[in-house]
C-alpha cells in the first residue's frame, strides 16, 4: 500500500483506538513501535508484546516507509498503558481515496 498523505480527520488518538474494530487494520508509525520495543524491553513479562512488535517491524520492507499496518488489536496490545501517552500522529485510519491528502503541483 503506498502511502501519500493523510488529513487531520484520519488521525486516531490513543485514547479512542479501542473504540475500532479490533480486527480491522490501522497505520501505526513505525518509529513509535522502535520507541515502544525500547520500552518493553525492560519488562520480562512483556514477551508476547515483544514479539508481536518484532513481527510487525519485520515487515517493514522499505527503512524509509514512516507508517506499517497493524491489526487494532495487536496495536493495544503493544502500546498497552502508553495508548495516552503517544503523540497525535502515532495511529492512522487507512485512508480510503477520498480522504486522501495529494498534494498538486
Amino acid at each position: 500500500m503506498q502511502f501519500i498523505g493523510y488529513l487531520k480527520s484520519n488521525l486516531v488518538p490513543g485514547n479512542n483506538l479501542k473504540q475500532l474494530e479490533y480486527n480491522s487494520k490501522i497505520l501505526v508509525n513505525s518509529n513509535r513501535l522502535y520507541w515502544q520495543l525500547s520500552e518493553l524491553s525492560r519488562k520480562k513479562e512483556k514477551n508476547q508484546t515483544i514479539r508481536i512488535i518484532l513481527e510487525e517491524i519485520q515487515n517493514i520492507n522499505d527503512d524509509q516507509k514512516l507508517y506499517v499496518e497493524m491489526r487494532v488489536k495487536d496495536a493495544i496490545e503493544c502500546f498497552g498503558d502508553n495508548l495516552a501517552k503517544v503523540p497525535a500522529n502515532t495511529f492512522i485510519n487507512i485512508p480510503t481515496m477520498s480522504s486522501v491528502a495529494v498534494s498538486r503541483k
